[in-house]
């Protein structure tokens, strides 16, 4: 429930296509227990959707942002039949990169001494709520295997088109993991070249906080519709 979703969800129905949004396990509304490093369970998570509203509705693409935009590539990687269309948003491509300065020392003391640590994040409207959780060297072990290359090697692109989105100024994901997916894509699947667009918006962070960062990531995606719907036959 963030403000960049509603305004996708929003402006899709401005193009008459519904879409459903929904909370990974043990994030916002939903039951289960999340993990620092489980994009994998993550992609099951997006198996499981899809699966569901295909009973009912024809399923034409997956979006993902952050954590989420490298779980649907893992989900279109892993998973026969996923949907034609994938749009990865801030994406991160270099799981093992170190990532200590995300930690404060009493987290890093923690994990040493007891071997797991509580992380509190915030989000929401003025970042109220609190979503709170352990973690443990495993959680960081099963991250770091996580191998976003041999993913994106294995992506169905022969039927599938993707659209990679990451803002100059993410201060979360360097913007240098957006180019890697661009390159691994294309030079993994050459004669599938067409099907992966990537865009960079200068000034763009990470969250999209701003109306207009949103207003540019809009409007790539609505272009790059334009442009696929017609070649995905949809």
């Amino acid at each position: 429930d963030t403000v960049l979703f509603r305004s996708v969800q929003e402006h899709l129905l401005e193009r008459q296509i519904g879409s459903v949004a929904f909370d990974f396990r043990g994030n916002g509304r939903s039951t289960g227990v999340t993990g620092y490093g489980n994009y994998l369970k993550e992609a099951d998570d997006v198996a499981c959707v899809v699966e569901h509203m295909r009973k009912t509705h024809r399923v034409l693409g997956i979006l993902g942002h952050s954590k989420g935009a490298s779980s649907v590539l893992l989900y279109a990687a892993n998973h026969a039949g996923s949907p034609p269309l994938v749009m990865a948003v801030s994406a991160r491509f270099w799981m093992a990169r170190d990532t200590s300065n995300r930690w404060k020392p009493h987290h890093l003391e923690a994990l040493e001494a007891d071997g797991r640590f509580l992380w509190r994040t915030f989000s929401g409207p003025l970042e109220k709520t609190v979503r709170e959780y352990w973690i443990t060297q495993g959680d960081f072990d099963e991250r770091n295997r996580t191998d976003m290359d041999d993913a994106v090697r294995r992506l169905p692109l022969h039927r599938t088109w993707v659209l990679n989105v990451a803002g100059s100024a993410d201060r979360v994901v360097p913007v240098e993991d957006i180019y890697a997916y661009d390159r691994t894509m294309r030079l993994a699947h050459a004669q599938s070249d067409s099907h992966v667009e990537t865009q960079v918006v200068q000034g763009g962070t990470h969250f999209w906080a701003s109306p207009g960062e949103r207003a540019q990531l809009l409007g790539i995606i609505d272009k790059w519709l334009d442009r696929v719907l017609p070649l995905a036959k949809l």
